[in-house]
């Protein structure tokens, strides 16, 4: 018997799951193009130098990533992966959860910078720190879109 269609199908913005993949792989990048200027800025405030702040962001990158952000992206992949529907909804890409981390994290981005609540070389670490894990994201949701397209061209020649 055919699923009761339900009014807000009509409405729902849906898009195959690779289409999600992109669409997340866009977010992230874009998020780590405008994280990844601050420390262009911040390094120019500070007498520390640049290759002390950029070593020390790569390796906090290192951590950040390893901590925060290799979770977060796994459970997105997985998500995306476990949608049984060919076109779920075009915010399916990230849970609410994720998506409250992600406001989280613009707003104390802001206060940081706005209010320079910390020094700008500190700043700096912070952001190059934040700004790899964001991209480095992006780059493994594209990845997946790139292979979720394979595997369904795989599904069919089967």
């Amino acid at each position: 018997m055919p699923e009761p269609f339900k009014w807000t199908d009509r409405f729902k913005p849906a898009v195959p799951r690779r289409v999600l993949c992109f669409i997340g792989a866009a977010l992230w990048a874009f998020a780590a193009y405008r994280v990844l200027k601050i420390p262009v800025t911040a390094i120019q405030e500070t007498d520390v130098p640049a290759w002390i702040i950029a070593i020390s962001g790569l390796l906090g990158f290192y951590i950040f990533y390893s901590l925060v952000f290799k979770r977060v992206i796994r459970r997105n992949v997985q998500r995306i992966y476990a949608i049984k529907s060919e076109k779920p909804c075009i915010f399916a890409f990230i849970g609410w959860k994720t998506y409250l981390i992600i406001f989280f994290m613009i707003g104390l981005s802001i206060l940081i910078e706005k209010f320079k609540l910390m020094p700008a070389w500190i700043e700096g670490i912070f952001f190059i720190s934040l700004g790899g894990s964001l991209l480095l994201s992006a780059l493994i949701l594209l990845r997946t879109g790139i292979s979720l397209n394979r595997l369904k061209e795989e599904d069919s020649s089967e």
